[in-house]
């Protein structure tokens, strides 16, 4: 049976699911018009089905760079407009001059076409885009991310049952997100990876191999801090929450031993802040969700280094250097109940790097609108040969089951992760329940069409 079922088509790919299916699939709600089928799932299985489409839409996170660097060129051969917002070109270590070299090594904007959109997160990143005179630079918007905005009165409906239920099971619980480099799934040598760092380059080898041993040390000190507050706290639950790119399993080896500990990727991050009574981060982007959802925060900070320090999010909450001082600060805020302000001149640092944090601008509206000029703009979609199908990815979906205990007893043995928490299969009853929270909020109708395991359309008459 074929995929496409309307003229036009957009596409949402989503390579972590708890991190961007939210945010797209109100994209999409808010995209959907007759003779449009929006599509939504794992980025891996929609990428063969777009190079047998001509003139589609992408919402893309990274159209130059990543794995496949070559299927820009491709996708426009294809006749494909893209529209690109990246989930990690906001968040750098160290000053601007180094952000600058993170924003080029994540896009090479030269290579975008006049007719495609980059949004960025702020100001900062789209002056710097801009200033490298690219062919796309009337179409660079600064348009923050909508992820961000999740946990706004507007949206917040979305979570609001979930969050009972944790609260109900977990109390006022210490709410701790890491995003720790060390524990990377991909092994403790990803930043020399990701670099590609040439042994022979001795000044930018040392730079990064000091960061290794930074971020190493940055590890341990969570490791004691989640202790710390166990032994501080003997009444109260704590809920880890690793990066979607960290190993779980090695947070589970060690935190086990741990009372009241619990590590978990399940649920809505919006949810578990909503539910929580604070937050414990490190140069996490939950910070500025936490920030938005009104929560306390507070900032680990116990070694500094200003090469390898996450800006944005350790200008929000207060920022505590040893463990009796995060003990402190929690019991402080709690007898007074009072959430820390962010002062005027923070609100302005942050407003350069993330728009969003401006309570006037709105993400959401802004990317739907460039989304609306390309539909407004598109040609029919139509198949390259024969038209796609789902015959192979239903037959795969349904090996995987039978294979998914295999592939666990191999990830125990080879201590390796797979992968698979990225996109686990699809809830079909949650997103229905999303879908209907969505369409009272927008006042929009819409029909869902689920395609295989980890595909499903947005459509409306």
């Amino acid at each position: 049976m074929s995929l496409i079922r309307r003229k036009h088509v957009v596409f949402f790919p989503v390579e972590v699911k708890v991190r961007e299916f939210d945010f797209r699939l109100i994209l999409a709600v808010f995209c959907a018009r007759p003779d449009w089928q929006i599509i939504l799932g794992d980025h891996e299985q929609l990428f063969p089905i777009t190079l047998r489409l001509k003139n589609a839409i992408l919402v893309l996170k990274n159209v130059i760079g990543g794995k496949r660097p070559w299927k820009y060129r491709k996708y426009k051969d294809l006749g494909h407009r893209i529209v690109q917002l990246d989930e990690e070109a906001g968040i750098f270590e160290g000053d601007k001059d180094f952000w600058k070299e993170e924003l080029h090594r994540r896009l090479d904007i030269a290579k975008m076409d006049a007719d495609d959109y980059v949004c960025t997160w702020g100001t900062f990143q789209a002056d710097y885009y801009k200033s490298l005179n690219p062919a796309c630079a009337d179409h660079i918007i600064a348009t923050g991310h909508p992820r961000m905005e999740l946990g706004s009165p507007r949206f917040s409906e979305l979570y609001r049952a979930e969050a009972d239920r944790l609260h109900a099971r977990f109390g006022d619980f210490i709410l701790i997100n890491t995003n720790l480099v060390a524990n990377n799934a991909r092994g403790i040598d990803v930043l020399l990876v990701s670099h590609k760092v040439d042994p022979a380059n001795t000044a930018f080898r040392t730079r990064i191999i000091e960061q290794e041993g930074f971020e190493i040390r940055r590890a341990g000190h969570f490791i004691d801090l989640i202790n710390h507050l166990s032994n501080e706290f003997p009444d109260r639950q704590i809920v880890v929450r690793p990066h979607p790119s960290e190993d779980i399993r090695r947070h589970e080896a060690l935190l086990r031993f741990i009372p009241r500990v619990t590590v978990t990727r399940e649920g809505s991050l919006y949810a578990w802040l909503m539910a929580s009574s604070i937050l414990v981060h490190g140069g996490c982007t939950t910070a500025i969700e936490a920030q938005v959802v009104g929560k306390p925060i507070i900032n680990f900070h116990p070694e500094v280094d200003e090469r390898f320090d996450v800006c944005l999010p350790n200008l929000l909450g207060v920022t505590c250097r040893t463990l009796p001082e995060v003990s402190s600060t929690i019991r402080e805020i709690q007898a007074s109940g009072v959430v820390p302000e962010l002062d005027e001149t923070r609100a302005a640092q942050l407003e350069e790097i993330l728009c969003n944090l401006n309570k006037n601008h709105s993400g959401f509206d802004l990317i739907t609108g460039i989304i609306t000029k390309c539909q407004d703009e598109s040609q029919p979609t139509t198949p390259v040969g024969l038209p796609p199908t789902l015959f192979l990815q239903s037959l795969r979906d349904t090996l995987g089951r039978f294979t998914r205990s295999s592939r666990l007893l191999l990830s125990i043995f080879h201590r390796r992760d797979t992968g698979e928490h990225k996109f686990p299969p699809l809830d079909r009853r949650e997103i229905l329940r999303k879908v209907e929270i969505i369409s009272r909020i927008t006042g929009k109708q819409v029909k869902v069409h689920f395609h295989s395991a980890k595909i499903f359309s947005i459509t409306t008459d």
